[in-house]
């Protein structure tokens, strides 16, 4: 009788710790499932923020690219019509063209190689193009006499 209790409570006790065991791994699968969710939900915000940011970027971009090939188109017809600074500067404005059109580049290109570093790309392309920036605008102060 005694053998018989025992059995009975070890089974007892093993039933409840399997179903204990079903239960808790039930809950970790919902909790795991509502993490991927909330995990998803992240990215999927993250995902929206880098476009937006990204659009911002590339507008304000193609706005200064504009502006320097507005300035390198005033340097090209001042080369026409000056032959000192045509002889002086023609090679700095081809430099500065070449360069300009380096950025429309990295701007195409730009999107998809800066996604995983993109703080990166915009503080680099920044750098550049206000290097750029100014280097055009030094040149039309050297030709003003």
């Amino acid at each position: 009788m005694k053998q018989k209790f025992i059995i009975l409570a070890f089974t007892g006790l093993l039933a409840s710790g399997l179903i204990t065991s079903c239960n808790s791994s039930e809950n970790k699968m919902e909790t795991a499932a509502e993490n991927v969710d909330e995990a998803q939900k992240n990215l999927d915000e993250a995902e929206r923020r880098y476009a937006e940011e990204w659009e911002k970027f590339k507008l304000e971009s193609e706005e200064r690219i504009r502006n320097n090939e507005n300035e390198i188109v005033i340097y090209r017809e001042r080369e026409k019509t000056d032959k000192e600074f045509s002889r002086k500067y023609r090679e700095a404005i081809d430099k500065l063209e070449a360069q300009n059109e380096e950025m429309k580049i990295k701007m195409r290109e730009g999107r998809e190689n800066a996604k995983n570093r993109w703080e990166e790309f915009k503080r680099e392309w920044n750098h550049d193009m206000d290097e750029l920036g100014t280097a055009i605008k030094d040149l039309g102060r050297d030709n003003k006499n």
